[in-house]
């Protein structure tokens, strides 16, 4: 297979005949990605909450205040 070619894999499965009884759009509801990424997007939320959000407002005061420009041209 070419680097960048489409993916073909729904219509490799479908000319197998170990999955010839299974309908084509169950395949392709089977391959959905966002069935398959667990708690991650639970845990991202836990962890902005829990860690860099506080990390962040206790860091906030310590930042420097941005100094005034001046640009003369």
């Amino acid at each position: 297979m070419c680097r960048g070619a489409p993916n073909d894999l729904l219509d490799r499965l479908a000319a197998d005949p170990a999955f010839r009884d299974i309908p084509t759009e169950v395949l392709r509801a089977e391959l959905e990605p966002a069935n398959y990424t667990g708690r991650a997007g639970r845990q991202v939320g836990e962890f902005l909450g829990e860690y860099l959000h506080p990390l962040l407002a206790r860091a906030r005061p310590l930042a420097a205040e941005p100094e005034a420009a001046e640009i003369r041209v």
